[in-house]
């Protein structure tokens, strides 16, 4: 028997009673393991944009109020010193 048979004969016995099936699992839920952080850390960065455009939409909606408001108050102050300034 050469060196080459008895390899193949112990390759084929581990084998068979499961000793690399053993280092495969292993591989196969690491690597599975892998994949799934992968993909979490894809569904972030895709969902940063999102989150980023929501909030410029709520800075934009509260600098559109606060301009309206500033206007109406402006109007009043002008109004008023219009008036004050005749009185004088």
């Amino acid at each position: 028997m050469s060196i080459t048979e008895i390899v193949a004969v112990v390759g084929s016995a581990a084998g068979l009673l499961g000793g690399s099936g053993f280092f495969v699992a292993r591989a196969t839920v690491r690597a599975a393991r892998v994949t799934k952080a992968a993909q979490e850390a894809v569904a972030r960065i895709q969902a940063e944009p999102q989150a980023k455009a929501q909030d410029f939409a709520v800075l934009q909606a509260t600098v559109n109020r606060v301009d309206e408001e500033n206007g109406a108050l402006r109007g009043r102050v002008c109004h008023r010193s219009r008036r004050t300034s005749t009185r004088w």
